[in-house]
Formats: structure tokens, sequence, C-alpha cells
């Protein structure tokens, strides 16, 4: 008997790390990441709040209008979810993803950052796969949706960071 609850344990973990992996692409996520960022900015000293000035001017505001973006086209397009009338479906439309539009604009963001420096944009990027490929192993969105989603977040966070480059000279 506990030979046949093995694999159904297994996966009820496996499918419970998804879902971890995938929070990373929540835009609640991201604003519970931003309102603490915020509480905890005065605070830092002024050499530190140099140093990470690039999360509020940078990171934030690209993903911030990458998911406004996506948001704005699951509402265009209306295209379904093909996990209708499973328990972890959510209600919200299908194209493009939302968690992978997040994902890319976060990793993008860290490339066009950090470009000299492949310890912290690897990660980011690996991570950014990983959030995709979980949408995609919890049947919430099929291969076209996510890898839309990854190209609306590369576009936007791509073009906010040069119109913020811009804004420097």
């Amino acid at each position: 008997m506990i030979y046949f609850c093995f694999p159904f344990f297994l996966m009820e973990l496996l499918t419970s790390v998804w879902i971890l992996i995938s929070y990373f692409g929540s835009i609640i996520y991201w604003l519970g990441f931003a309102l603490s960022f915020i509480l905890i900015y005065p605070f830092l000293r002024k050499k530190d709040k140099e140093n990470v000035k690039w999360v509020l001017h940078y990171l934030l505001p690209a993903i911030l209008l990458s998911y406004v973006s996506s948001s704005f086209l699951k509402i265009i397009f209306k295209i379904p979810r093909i996990c209708i009338g499973f328990d972890y479906c959510p209600e919200t439309y299908a194209f493009p993803s939302g968690h992978a539009t997040i994902a890319l604009a976060f990793s993008t963001i860290i490339f066009l950052q950090f470009r000299k420096n492949p310890k912290i944009y690897i990660p980011a990027f690996i991570l950014s796969l990983l959030i995709c490929y979980s949408r995609l192993v919890l049947n919430v969105h099929t291969i076209f949706d996510v890898i839309s989603g990854a190209i609306v977040g590369v576009i936007i966070s791509s073009i906010w960071y040069l119109f913020r480059e811009s804004r420097k000279q």
C-alpha cells in the first residue's frame, strides 16, 4: 500500500514546488517586494540608497508596466485558459502569460543593469525560465501563451530601460 501512495505523494510535492516557483512571477509577490523595499529604503545609508536606487527606477516600474501590458492584452484577446474546470485554474484569460511577462521583465532588467556580471544575470534568467516552465507544468497556459508573455516582458522592460537611460543624460 505504501508503494501506491508514494508516487501520488511525489506528484503532489512536485506540484507544490512548481506552484512555489510560479509565485515569483506573480504580481502579488512583486507588490509585496515593492512595499517592503519602499518601507526599508528610507532607513538605508546614503551609499546604500545610491546602490539600490535602480530597483525603484528600473526594476519595479518595468515589472509593473509589463503586468499592465499583459493584463491589457488579455482583455483585448480574451483567449480562455486550457485548465478551465480544474482546481488550480486562474479565472483570468490566458494570453499572454502574465507570469512569463513579469519573469522576463525581471530577468531582462537584471541583464541590462548587470550585463558585465553573469553571476547576477544568469541565475535571474534561470529563475525566469523555471517560472515560465511552471506555467506549462501546472497546465494553466499553452506554450504560445508563455512565449508571447516572455516576448512582451522583454520588449516592455527593454523600452523602459532605454527610456530611463535616455533621461540620465
